[in-house]
């Protein structure tokens, strides 16, 4: 017998369900689990509602990571995100004003790329606190390609014109997108 079955039969007014397909953490990917979890909470007598639809969890719905949890712990660990932020703002200012497109557009790329993940984390984390200790949205993964982009942006900037501002963009690009690869996802 499954022991979770078991120890639920030893509580009183326990309840068991299972979600075919979906791990221990099923609550972080579906939204029909954290209902029936809410409403047993609200009322451990009430009546189960009916089996999810969607128990099965999308693998796009979350990444596992245990790199944001890392991050909390140890905030300097996000080091080469915000380095890579801030040169990909001085990129799209500095192309901007002297009027290279390639290097605004590398940098935009890498400045649309902080965003959209930094907002993405901030909903997963409004909408379930503790995901962010598991993983991060499984779009996280597929934004990965606006920051290679960037890079390939900057290294074109780079063939155009071969000044210090553009090879540290570059190095800052092509290391932010080891750090991402090897250690965050």
């Amino acid at each position: 017998m499954n022991p979770t079955r078991s120890a639920a039969q030893a509580l009183p007014e326990a309840r068991f369900e299972e979600f075919a397909g979906a791990s221990h953490a099923v609550f972080l990917t579906s939204g029909c689990a954290r209902g029936k979890i809410a409403a047993f909470v609200a009322d451990p007598a009430g009546v189960p509602a009916a089996p999810c639809a969607d128990a099965t969890p999308r693998p796009d719905d979350l990444h596992v990571t245990g790199a944001p949890y890392l991050i909390s712990r140890s905030p300097w660990l996000a080091a080469p995100f915000a380095v890579f932020a801030l040169a990909s703002l001085v990129q799209l200012v500095s192309g901007a004003r002297r009027g290279r497109a390639l290097a605004a557009y590398g940098g935009l790329a890498g400045v649309a790329f902080t965003g959209i993940v930094a907002q993405s984390a901030h909903t997963l984390a409004g909408a379930n606190g503790a995901a962010l200790a598991v993983g991060v949205p499984g779009t996280t993964v597929a934004y990965t390609s606006i920051a290679v982009a960037s890079a390939l942006l900057t290294a074109g900037a780079l063939l155009r014109e071969r000044g210090w501002p553009q090879v540290a963009a570059t190095v800052i690009c092509a290391g932010f997108l080891i750090w991402w690869y090897t250690w965050f996802l």
